[in-house]
């Protein structure tokens, strides 16, 4: 299952999942290598690319926890301007998979922030996530508007 929460006016963006999740070894190099070309583990499963959260974080402010299935610990990451703010690890999430947070995109371009059409991206994000939901049937999908706090869409899976 995958949930995506949505406050453009913000710049917010949150995407969670009941997934493999990230061992506390791989969230140790995550987002610190600007070259990493490969899955952060198993090929064959959606998630970020290495050099996808290089970028991003450079961007923004972006908090990554994750707790694998063969783990009890849960590790989170911030990340602002390419730099690590924090990392912690502990046992208190009880569910494994991830959840990744982008606050404050284009934090520091504002140019690049003032340019955006808030509509125009939002309307794009929704159809990414139309186009992801029907190549993968068997993932449910959900997409909430943390503005007014309501579901979108619930797109449940099918077997």
């Amino acid at each position: 299952d995958i949930a995506i929460r949505l406050d453009i006016t913000k710049f917010f963006l949150s995407v969670s999942d009941n997934g493999k999740g990230i061992s506390v070894v791989e969230m140790k190099d995550l987002g610190n290598i600007r070259y990493i070309s490969s899955k952060v583990s198993t090929a064959g499963i959606y998630g970020f690319r290495g050099e996808a959260i290089h970028s991003i974080s450079n961007l923004s402010v972006l908090e990554i926890q994750s707790r694998s299935k063969d783990s009890s610990l849960t590790c989170t990451k911030t990340i602002s301007c390419g730099k690590t703010l924090s990392t912690t690890v502990d046992s208190t999430r009880k569910e494994h998979g991830t959840i990744v947070k982008v606050h404050d995109l284009f934090q520091n371009w504002p140019v690049r922030k003032k340019g955006l059409k808030l509509r125009v991206q939002q309307a794009r994000v929704k159809e990414m996530l139309q186009r992801l939901c029907l190549l993968n049937h068997h993932i449910s999908f959900t997409l909430v508007d943390n503005i007014q706090h309501k579901v979108i869409w619930n797109v449940k899976a099918s077997n």
